[in-house]
């Protein structure tokens, strides 16, 4: 699935539960107690609008063809820890914390600290999954096959 696939179905995602919150918010008031300004509808994205905290798990294919097992925690406080571990290594997993930050509109986090060691640090947030962005030599893929997603446990 494309990653242009995927961003629209998160898209549509998102707007399918605010119409439906809109809706039930709607039907529960009167006309008598009705208050216009109560109802400034604003854009939720994946930061404000989905519940991202917890667990990601997930196997990846690495550059060199090798299969990665990946764990990342995301932490309400902006911190994350992330381990992987070549699955054809005995080799215990690696393990780094750090904070991370949200791009501006709200649905892709990049995890600091990652850079110095050339690892991919940018996630596109959906419901209950985490989608790893491809890094290409001039900017992000939006083709990225299914086996890139890590799934909330």
């Amino acid at each position: 699935m494309s990653m242009k696939k995927i961003i629209f179905i998160v898209g549509v995602v998102c707007l399918l539960f605010e119409l439906n919150a809109c809706k039930l918010k709607a039907k529960e008031q009167t006309d008598s107690d009705f208050d216009f300004d109560s109802q400034i509808v604003t854009s939720e994205n994946s930061r404000t609008g989905l519940d991202w905290t917890g667990t990601y798990k997930g196997v990846i294919p690495s550059a060199d063809g090798r299969d990665v097992e990946v764990q990342i925690t995301l932490n309400e406080d902006s911190t994350y820890q992330i381990s992987w571990k070549f699955q054809e290594n005995e080799v215990e997993a690696n393990h780094f914390t750090g904070t991370f930050d949200w791009d501006d509109e709200g649905n892709i986090i990049m995890l600091g600290g990652l850079e110095k060691y050339e690892l991919p640090n940018q996630y596109l947030v959906g419901e209950n999954i985490l989608i790893l962005m491809a890094q290409e030599e001039n900017g992000f893929s939006d083709e990225l096959p299914d086996d890139y997603i890590l799934t909330k446990k």
